[in-house]
Protein backbone atom coordinates (compact mmCIF):
# COMPACT_ATOMS: atom_id res chain seq x y z
CA UNK A 1 0.00 0.00 0.00
CA UNK A 2 1.23 3.29 -0.76
CA UNK A 3 1.80 6.18 1.70
CA UNK A 4 -0.82 7.93 -0.16
CA UNK A 5 -3.35 5.41 0.58
CA UNK A 6 -2.30 4.39 4.15
CA UNK A 7 -2.99 8.42 4.70
CA UNK A 8 -6.34 8.30 2.97
CA UNK A 9 -7.12 5.46 5.81
CA UNK A 10 -6.31 7.37 9.06
CA UNK A 11 -8.00 10.28 7.95
CA UNK A 12 -10.98 7.58 8.14
CA UNK A 13 -9.55 6.68 11.45
CA UNK A 14 -9.56 10.15 12.57
CA UNK A 15 -12.65 11.11 11.05
CA UNK A 16 -14.22 8.23 13.22
CA UNK A 17 -12.17 8.86 16.53
CA UNK A 18 -13.22 12.57 16.26
CA UNK A 19 -17.03 12.29 15.76
CA UNK A 20 -16.88 9.84 18.81
CA UNK A 21 -15.33 13.18 20.59
CA UNK A 22 -19.14 14.65 20.49
CA UNK A 23 -21.19 13.66 23.46
CA UNK A 24 -24.46 13.62 21.32
CA UNK A 25 -22.52 10.95 18.93
CA UNK A 26 -21.15 8.99 21.40
CA UNK A 27 -24.64 8.47 23.30
CA UNK A 28 -26.00 7.17 20.47
CA UNK A 29 -23.26 4.72 19.58
CA UNK A 30 -23.56 3.76 23.14
CA UNK A 31 -27.33 3.18 23.20
CA UNK A 32 -27.28 1.38 19.94
CA UNK A 33 -29.38 4.12 18.02
CA UNK A 34 -26.36 5.11 15.82
CA UNK A 35 -23.05 2.85 13.99
CA UNK A 36 -20.65 4.33 12.98
CA UNK A 37 -19.01 2.83 9.84
CA UNK A 38 -15.45 3.53 7.55
CA UNK A 39 -14.78 2.72 3.92
CA UNK A 40 -12.65 3.79 0.97
CA UNK A 41 -12.52 3.27 -2.59
CA UNK A 42 -9.72 2.53 -4.53
CA UNK A 43 -10.73 3.74 -7.58
CA UNK A 44 -7.82 2.83 -9.81
CA UNK A 45 -8.30 -0.80 -8.47
CA UNK A 46 -12.06 -0.84 -8.14
CA UNK A 47 -11.86 -1.99 -4.86
CA UNK A 48 -14.18 -0.73 -1.98
CA UNK A 49 -12.36 -1.40 1.53
CA UNK A 50 -14.69 -1.24 4.20
CA UNK A 51 -13.48 -1.02 7.52
CA UNK A 52 -13.91 -4.39 10.04
CA UNK A 53 -14.85 -2.75 13.50
CA UNK A 54 -13.08 -6.13 15.20
CA UNK A 55 -10.04 -5.67 13.65
CA UNK A 56 -9.66 -2.09 13.06
CA UNK A 57 -8.93 -3.03 9.49
CA UNK A 58 -9.91 -2.11 6.00
CA UNK A 59 -10.84 -5.09 4.07
CA UNK A 60 -11.62 -5.54 0.47
CA UNK A 61 -15.66 -6.18 -0.05
CA UNK A 62 -15.76 -9.04 -2.55
CA UNK A 63 -17.45 -7.90 -6.08
CA UNK A 64 -20.29 -9.64 -7.00
CA UNK A 65 -20.20 -11.01 -10.63
CA UNK A 66 -22.43 -12.20 -13.03
CA UNK A 67 -21.21 -15.49 -15.23
CA UNK A 68 -23.60 -16.09 -18.08
CA UNK A 69 -22.16 -19.44 -18.80
CA UNK A 70 -23.03 -20.42 -15.82
CA UNK A 71 -26.82 -22.34 -15.15
CA UNK A 72 -29.14 -19.60 -13.53
CA UNK A 73 -30.15 -22.89 -10.84
CA UNK A 74 -26.31 -22.11 -10.01
CA UNK A 75 -26.80 -18.20 -8.93
CA UNK A 76 -27.64 -17.23 -5.17
CA UNK A 77 -26.63 -13.74 -5.36
CA UNK A 78 -28.03 -11.01 -7.17
CA UNK A 79 -27.23 -7.26 -6.78
CA UNK A 80 -29.26 -5.23 -4.72
CA UNK A 81 -32.16 -3.52 -7.20
CA UNK A 82 -31.33 0.19 -8.06
CA UNK A 83 -33.91 2.68 -6.65
CA UNK A 84 -36.24 4.27 -9.17
CA UNK A 85 -35.07 7.76 -10.13
CA UNK A 86 -37.52 10.42 -10.35
CA UNK A 87 -38.01 12.31 -13.56
CA UNK A 88 -36.97 16.08 -12.57
CA UNK A 89 -39.30 17.18 -15.75
CA UNK A 90 -40.88 20.75 -14.33
CA UNK A 91 -41.42 19.65 -10.72
CA UNK A 92 -39.54 22.07 -8.60
CA UNK A 93 -37.16 20.90 -5.64
CA UNK A 94 -39.89 21.18 -2.82
CA UNK A 95 -42.17 18.67 -4.73
CA UNK A 96 -42.63 16.07 -2.11
CA UNK A 97 -41.47 13.30 -4.93
CA UNK A 98 -38.32 15.26 -4.69
CA UNK A 99 -37.99 15.64 -0.94
CA UNK A 100 -34.86 14.39 0.41
CA UNK A 101 -35.00 11.21 2.62
CA UNK A 102 -35.41 11.03 6.46
CA UNK A 103 -31.51 10.98 7.93
CA UNK A 104 -30.26 6.94 8.26
CA UNK A 105 -28.99 5.81 11.71
CA UNK A 106 -25.56 4.56 9.61
CA UNK A 107 -22.64 7.47 8.83
CA UNK A 108 -20.03 5.87 6.39
CA UNK A 109 -16.55 7.98 5.97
Amino acid sequence: MSLRNALELEGIESSLINLMSFPFVRARVEEGSLELHGAWFAIHHGELHWRNKLTRRFEVVPMLCYDASMPSSKITLKPPAAPPVPALGKKSLSSPQLAPEAPTTALHL
